[in-house]
């Protein structure tokens, strides 16, 4: 025995030369030699595992333990190596097991305590890598569960829960933390993330700004602010409170007098709400610090093309398309605002009408039409002027027509025509009024009355007409009624209208569809007294196109259906061109 114990005490020894002199294989192989002649000989034991887990045979290393505890039942020593060979090759929940079980045997050991942490803590850091965000959670609130005051395993907990939008518990988990650091500036930035992800703005500015007073020359803290509150004036300005989204654009401006954001935000909120002078001094500050920012001189032509100033407009805009010559939407937007420097239009129309009575006889009621218009200043409405040319068998047919259109204000616009004229074919007087209503949600209603007289048929008609009209984004539609009283007899008219708009409200399709005889059809005027009593459909399609904002063509095809009192049937058939060129 004394022999063995000699052997072993010598191999031993020379295992440990061999460690010392960093030959790892022959110091494993010298302590196998030792296992043979002694399998439970701790020593060796504990060099061979060593050893094994220093070259990362996990599993030999994990085996050897297992058989040294066959010896050692229940040894803490050789339980803690197991978990902590384990640890090394990345199965915490195993090593996390035999540790948690030794931390529950000797409670005053802290070492287990703390390596139990551990385990935890680099189990949870894996999870995260895995985007195994569930199991990464229990790895850290076990750690916290254990360790309150554990920073690092709040701010992943507080991460998780943010990662995967679960902003009430991230915020639960950072006031915790903050009840034992409760000036710990990253707690406070994550708490103060959380509630702008939680969109309250508000306390999340609260804290940012005391940090931005703490910290002066942190530059991502003074951002975070920024951008804080300027999330919060959107919010305002999205839940229509615009005086709240001012105020905080304004706070911006104090402390960064030259954000572009802040500048352009409050910009387009005075515009918003009609605080056309405010709008334009901040777009005015902000091309003070950007002489030739695109963006603030266009802003700058909007606000002056809102107040009817188009020829300011126009300048502005102009000098940002010299700067971008190609760009589309600047030629665009800069040949609208060219348009409405325009105070005059002149005007061609030609009404092409052939009319087949029941013997399939045809004949022609054309008439040609030149017209000029001039526009009100401040977009207060315009005046014109009409003359009609009717040329036939029984001479030439001429009416001077005068027409406007006067806005009163943003509810009310007033419609007026007169027109004289001699009694070959157009009515020798025509007088028209229409009052026009705007109504919320895009709803308008008018209106009006309608007298013509007609000395060769002895005949003079009194029409009122009422009329309601709707727009549903690029579809309108308009319906209008008439009642006619003419020759001691009241006769009944309807119109109506659809127009599909292809863009910006000027280029359009459009569709007609009437019974009756209505004193505003221009075509059929010279025949209301005859035809008053008799049946009358009409349909009809139009297209207008409008060119640079400046011309403008239109064509338009109408069906006429008439029934007589002979119970035979008239047809006329109608296409009317219209050029219109504003200069």
């Amino acid at each position: 025995a004394d022999n063995q114990e000699t052997f072993l005490e010598l191999k031993t020894l020379a295992g440990r030369q061999y460690l010392q002199s960093m030959d790892m294989d022959s110091a494993l192989l010298t302590f196998q030699k030792v296992l043979e002649v002694n399998p439970s000989y701790p020593m060796a034991m504990n060099y061979s595992i060593n050893i094994l887990a220093g070259q990362k045979k996990y599993d030999e290393a994990v085996a050897l333990v297992d058989r040294s505890l066959t010896y050692y039942p229940d040894d803490p020593f050789l339980l803690f190596k197991k978990s902590a060979i384990l640890s090394e090759y990345e199965k915490y929940e195993e090593a996390s097991m035999i540790m948690y079980d030794l931390m529950v045997r000797y409670p005053d050991n802290e070492r287990y305590l703390n390596t139990f942490i551990d385990q935890k803590m680099d189990y949870g850091r894996l999870m995260m890598k895995a985007e195994e965000f569930d199991d990464a959670r229990e790895q850290f609130k076990a750690v916290v569960g254990l360790r309150p005051s554990n920073l690092d395993a709040i701010n992943y907990l507080a991460n998780i829960e943010i990662a995967t939008k679960h902003y009430d518990s991230a915020l639960n988990v950072v006031e915790q933390g903050l009840l034992m650091y409760p000036n710990n500036k990253d707690l406070l930035v994550k708490k103060s993330a959380i509630l702008e992800n939680m969109r309250d703005f508000q306390n999340a500015y609260q804290i940012t700004s005391d940090l931005v007073r703490r910290y002066p020359y942190n530059v991502k803290l003074r951002q975070a602010y920024i951008e804080q509150l300027l999330a919060s004036g959107r919010k305002y300005n999205n839940e229509g409170r615009s005086d709240s989204a001012i105020s905080e654009f304004k706070k911006v401006l104090d402390i960064a007098p030259k954000d572009t954001n802040a500048l352009a935000y409050l910009s387009n909120t005075y515009i918003q709400s009609e605080q056309l002078d405010s709008a334009l001094a901040y777009t005015n500050k902000a091309l003070g610090y950007f002489p030739e920012n695109d963006f603030f001189t266009l802003k700058r032509a909007v606000i002056y093309e809102k107040r009817n100033q188009f020829d300011t407009a126009f300048k502005a805009a102009d000098s940002v398309l010299k700067r971008n010559p190609l760009n589309i939407n600047y030629i665009d937007y800069t040949n609208y605002l060219l348009s409405r420097t325009f105070r005059n239009q002149l005007g061609f129309q030609f009404l092409y009408s052939t009319i087949e009575d029941d013997n399939l006889q045809r004949s022609r009621a054309n008439i040609a039409t030149i017209q000029y218009v001039r526009f009100l200043k401040n977009n207060k409405g315009t005046v014109g002027g009409r003359l009609n040319y009717a040329g036939r068998a029984v001479g030439t047919g001429i009416q001077v027509e005068l027409e406007t259109y006067y806005n009163h204000n943003k509810k009310y616009t007033s419609y007026g025509n007169v027109g004289l004229a001699n009694e070959l074919v157009f009515p020798q007087l025509k007088l028209a009024y229409s009052i026009y209503r705007n109504f919320p949600k895009r709803w308008e209603g008018e209106l009006g009355i309608r007298y013509l007289n007609f000395p060769n048929f002895n005949t003079t008609s009194v029409s009122i007409l009422a009329g309601v009209a709707r727009s549903y984004g690029d579809f309108w539609a308009n319906i209008k009624g008439y009642t006619i009283t003419a020759q001691g007899q009241n006769y009944f008219a309807a119109q109506f209208t659809a127009r599909q708009y292809l863009n910006d409200k000027s280029d359009f399709l459009s569709a007609t569809f009437g019974y009756g005889n209505s004193p505003d059809e221009f075509s059929r005027n010279q025949l209301l007294p005859t035809n008053l009593g008799n049946p009358t459909y009409n349909i009809g399609v139009g297209y207008q196109k409008v060119f640079a904002y400046r011309n403008t063509l239109s064509i338009n095809g109408n069906w006429f259906n008439q029934k007589k009192g002979t119970g035979t049937f008239r047809n006329q058939y109608d296409i009317f061109v219209q050029f219109l060129r504003k200069f």
